[in-house]
Protein backbone atom coordinates (compact mmCIF):
# COMPACT_ATOMS: atom_id res chain seq x y z
CA UNK A 1 0.00 0.00 0.00
CA UNK A 2 1.45 3.56 -1.23
CA UNK A 3 1.05 5.85 1.58
CA UNK A 4 2.24 8.80 -1.06
CA UNK A 5 0.37 11.69 -1.31
CA UNK A 6 -1.05 12.40 -5.05
CA UNK A 7 -0.16 15.55 -6.06
CA UNK A 8 -1.61 17.58 -9.30
CA UNK A 9 0.51 17.44 -12.64
CA UNK A 10 0.97 20.97 -14.17
CA UNK A 11 2.13 21.49 -17.43
CA UNK A 12 4.53 23.93 -18.14
CA UNK A 13 2.25 25.98 -20.11
CA UNK A 14 -0.55 26.59 -17.46
CA UNK A 15 2.19 27.12 -14.09
CA UNK A 16 1.69 30.91 -13.99
CA UNK A 17 5.23 31.17 -12.79
CA UNK A 18 6.80 29.46 -15.78
CA UNK A 19 8.35 31.87 -18.43
CA UNK A 20 6.36 30.27 -20.68
CA UNK A 21 2.93 30.68 -19.48
CA UNK A 22 4.44 34.23 -19.33
CA UNK A 23 4.46 34.50 -23.04
CA UNK A 24 1.89 32.41 -24.21
CA UNK A 25 -1.20 34.90 -22.26
CA UNK A 26 -1.03 38.16 -21.97
CA UNK A 27 -3.14 39.13 -19.22
CA UNK A 28 -3.40 43.12 -17.97
CA UNK A 29 -1.30 44.38 -15.51
CA UNK A 30 -3.26 44.39 -11.71
CA UNK A 31 -2.06 46.95 -9.51
CA UNK A 32 -0.15 44.53 -7.42
CA UNK A 33 1.65 43.68 -10.43
CA UNK A 34 2.46 47.30 -11.71
CA UNK A 35 3.75 48.11 -7.40
CA UNK A 36 6.12 44.88 -8.48
CA UNK A 37 7.75 46.19 -11.73
CA UNK A 38 7.51 49.64 -10.07
CA UNK A 39 9.52 47.95 -6.91
CA UNK A 40 13.65 47.57 -6.75
CA UNK A 41 15.50 45.10 -4.52
CA UNK A 42 19.11 46.45 -3.62
CA UNK A 43 21.86 44.90 -1.47
CA UNK A 44 23.62 47.09 1.29
CA UNK A 45 26.48 45.64 2.86
CA UNK A 46 28.89 47.86 5.91
CA UNK A 47 31.68 47.46 7.27
CA UNK A 48 34.65 48.94 9.49
CA UNK A 49 37.64 50.07 7.87
CA UNK A 50 40.67 50.62 10.25
CA UNK A 51 42.14 53.97 9.23
CA UNK A 52 45.22 53.36 12.17
CA UNK A 53 46.13 54.63 15.03
CA UNK A 54 42.91 52.79 16.90
CA UNK A 55 40.98 55.06 14.45
CA UNK A 56 37.70 53.25 12.34
CA UNK A 57 35.55 54.38 9.41
CA UNK A 58 32.44 53.19 8.40
CA UNK A 59 32.32 51.98 4.70
CA UNK A 60 29.20 50.58 2.63
CA UNK A 61 28.30 49.04 -0.58
CA UNK A 62 25.10 49.84 -2.32
CA UNK A 63 23.88 47.29 -5.23
CA UNK A 64 20.83 47.28 -7.49
CA UNK A 65 20.74 43.54 -7.49
CA UNK A 66 18.84 43.67 -11.01
CA UNK A 67 21.08 45.54 -12.83
CA UNK A 68 23.92 44.91 -10.99
CA UNK A 69 25.02 48.50 -10.33
CA UNK A 70 26.66 48.79 -7.40
CA UNK A 71 28.70 52.22 -5.71
CA UNK A 72 30.06 52.86 -2.25
CA UNK A 73 29.62 55.20 0.16
CA UNK A 74 31.22 56.11 3.55
CA UNK A 75 28.48 58.23 5.25
CA UNK A 76 24.57 57.70 5.07
CA UNK A 77 23.66 60.79 3.29
CA UNK A 78 25.69 59.34 0.01
CA UNK A 79 24.10 56.38 0.41
CA UNK A 80 20.46 57.69 0.29
CA UNK A 81 21.66 60.35 -2.73
CA UNK A 82 23.09 56.76 -4.74
CA UNK A 83 19.82 55.02 -4.09
CA UNK A 84 18.37 58.15 -5.52
CA UNK A 85 20.27 58.12 -8.28
CA UNK A 86 20.15 54.53 -8.99
CA UNK A 87 16.33 54.61 -9.29
CA UNK A 88 16.75 57.62 -11.79
CA UNK A 89 19.04 55.10 -13.83
CA UNK A 90 16.13 52.57 -13.77
CA UNK A 91 13.72 55.11 -14.41
CA UNK A 92 15.29 56.37 -17.22
CA UNK A 93 16.14 52.32 -18.86
CA UNK A 94 12.17 51.66 -18.46
CA UNK A 95 11.34 55.35 -19.74
CA UNK A 96 13.46 54.25 -23.06
CA UNK A 97 12.52 50.60 -23.50
CA UNK A 98 9.11 51.38 -23.26
CA UNK A 99 9.27 54.38 -25.83
CA UNK A 100 11.30 51.88 -28.50
CA UNK A 101 9.05 50.28 -31.16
Amino acid sequence: MSHAMACPSVSAASDRHSPDARRAVKQPLTDEKRALRSSHLFTVRVWQEGLGGGRAEWRGQVRHVASGETSYFRDWPTLVSLLIKMLSHQEDEVGQTASQP
